[in-house]
């Protein structure tokens, strides 16, 4: 076999990979990492640093015709500024490179035209439940090479850019079940494919400057594991740049303790128990009550991660909910836009990041005016909210 592989053209060669382990239509390497190893690379086979292409999961988009530049960030952050922020939820539907392109040009220029100074992208990977040893990227999550498409173009126009992955909870039979109540029968190995899925990602990280990846997001009931200690030292191996970790408001407010981070962003879905007709100022009260139950004072070391709400009445009390239980009421998010902003200028937090802009969605998309989901592309006044806020912080 290898004599026969000797004669074949060197242009046949070079293509010639070891065959990944497949996790639904994307290949994953999961090498059978037992304890806390030495170094994942070399027990994955290769070097760190190498071009590996189950590793890496970069490869460089060929040269197209350069696009006439798009809007860019008027003042870039800076170490020390507040990190204005979008989440933007990318949920990959296997669309044409081309399109991908168009699509986060799209995006970037939407977040930009919001005044905001970062971008941080979301997307789900995937377990068969809430039981199960592993997990790893499916259909829906956008490997690394395309999501280098939208790294570059966010770059390019100067924002700030983070790399989130999160876990999908359709296979977690919710409500019920949801990604804080996790419980794999093998945490060992549950570690070992999570870092073999964010080994492509970090490596996208250090080549492309992207300045923060989150290792984790709501995952209350794995927190306290003694493996995050062995995944972060293997992540820095991989990945110089800031590494994050968010906490549901629950946990937060409830003082547990997360994982140990460079930064720690709390999703910030405080539920605040106030009239519908409440003003800022009672959300406001309401806010500072469920932040004071972790600490009081100045929060310049954590970030609001995730802060959005639904557009129906009643929502103040359940900002977290994707589903609407009450009328249709587009005053909600505006008014619960500025008073979180007022909380994070007035405790000088370290940034705030609104959920959510769908990848692909920007300021000439049509998207029906009721939906009601947490998502405020096509809202007027929830945009103009955002705004107001990112120009007073």
């Amino acid at each position: 076999m290898l004599g026969r592989l000797m004669l074949l053209p060197a242009a046949v060669v070079s293509v010639v990979v070891a065959v990944p382990f497949v996790w639904g239509d994307h290949p994953v390497t999961l090498s059978a990492v037992t304890g806390p190893a030495k170094d994942v690379a070399s027990s994955l086979g290769v070097r760190i640093g190498t071009d590996h292409p189950d590793l890496a999961g970069v490869v460089k988009v060929q040269p197209k015709p350069t696009p006439p530049p798009g809007p860019r960030v008027e003042n870039p952050w800076r170490p020390g500024d507040v990190q204005r922020g979008i989440q933007v939820y990318w949920k990959d539907d296997g669309a044409s490179a081309a399109v991908v392109a168009k699509r986060a040009r799209t995006t970037v220029d939407y977040v930009v035209g919001l005044h905001a100074n970062a971008l941080s992208v979301s997307f789900p990977f995937y377990t068969k439940n809430r039981w199960s040893s592993r997990v790893g990227p499916r259909t829906g999550t956008p490997s690394a090479q395309r999501m280098q498409i939208l790294v570059e173009e966010a770059r390019k126009a100067g924002l700030r850019v983070t790399l989130r992955p999160i876990l999908d909870e359709k296979s977690l039979d919710p409500p019920v079940g949801w990604r804080g109540n996790i419980k794999p029968k093998s945490p060992s190995d549950w570690f070992n494919s999570y870092l073999a899925m964010l080994w492509p990602y970090l490596g996208l990280a250090e080549r492309e400057g992207v300045a923060t990846v989150s290792f984790g997001t709501e995952l209350n009931s794995m927190e306290r594991s003694g493996y995050w200690k062995w995944l972060v030292k293997s992540a820095r191996k991989r990945f110089s740049g800031e590494l994050a970790y968010d906490a549901n408001w629950d946990s937060y407010a409830l003082r547990l303790k997360p994982p140990k981070a460079d930064v720690h962003g709390v999703d910030a879905y405080f539920p605040a128990y106030v009239d519908a007709d409440a003003d800022v100022k009672d959300l406001v009260t309401s806010w500072n009550r469920w932040l004071d139950k972790h600490s009081k004072g100045k929060l310049p070391d954590i970030l609001f991660s995730e802060v959005g709400i639904g557009t129906w009445s009643g929502a103040y009390t359940k900002p977290s909910s994707f589903s609407p239980h009450g009328s249709y009421d587009p005053t909600i998010q505006p008014t619960w836009y500025e008073a979180v902003c007022r909380v994070t200028k007035d405790r000088r937090v370290g940034g705030i990041y609104f959920w959510k802009v769908d990848f692909g969605d920007g300021a000439h998309t049509k998207i029906p005016t009721e939906r009601g989901h947490l998502d405020f592309t096509g809202y007027p006044a929830s945009e103009g909210a955002i705004r107001a806020c990112f120009d007073s912080l």
